[in-house]
């Protein structure tokens, strides 16, 4: 039986080490600080798998800027088990966007 799973593409393989070797190495010290300190966002993005659009591009965002919750249909389930819960309680968050597809545009509640 074939199995399921299958290697990662060479492409895929190279852009991670170009990532790496440039974007990770020019950005290292934050990536430690991020690390070491912890993350401290004050915007969170709750929105829908889409490979479309990402939010950190939409607001040009830098690394550590949001806290990003990605799965089917934008859902909101506070339990103990869902990663919403530990970003309300525990990160300071001000500012939940949620965002959401209308026709492959993206519109967000909140003011925008």
């Amino acid at each position: 039986m074939k199995s399921l799973i299958q290697p990662l593409p060479k492409d895929l393989i190279e852009r991670y080490k170009n990532w790496k070797s440039d974007s990770f190495a020019n950005d290292r010290a934050t990536y430690e600080n991020l690390a070491l300190e912890g993350q401290s966002p004050p915007a969170m993005i709750i929105s829908c798998c889409d490979s479309r659009v990402h939010a950190t591009s939409m607001f040009g965002a830098e690394t550590g800027e949001f806290f990003i919750h990605r799965n089917i249909a934008n859902l909101i389930p506070l339990t103990k088990a869902n990663g919403s819960l530990y970003t309300f309680k525990l990160l300071p968050i001000r500012f939940p966007v949620l965002s959401s597809k209308n026709y492959s545009s993206y519109l967000f509640l909140g003011g925008l």
